[in-house]
């Protein structure tokens, strides 16, 4: 099986979390919970880096706080 990791970085590149996988074939699901450190993540935009092997996939996701929460 390849190497599997995923990533959430800042827009400066920095990454804010990883967890590296199993590389099980079939559906994988991975929760980020929105904290960075034991802190609830600053507002705005932030990359999703899945790597597989060597190829990687990049999305782009806004994180907004709900009401009632605060960084």
């Amino acid at each position: 099986a390849s190497s599997v990791s995923l990533a959430v970085t800042d827009v400066t590149g920095a990454t804010r979390f990883e967890l590296q996988a199993t590389g099980k074939k079939g559906l994988n699901a991975v929760i980020w919970n929105g904290r960075i450190g034991g802190r609830v993540a600053p507002a705005g935009d932030y990359r999703v880096v899945l790597k597989v092997g060597d190829v990687e996939t990049v999305a782009r996701v806004r994180v907004a706080l709900a009401d009632g929460v605060s960084e």
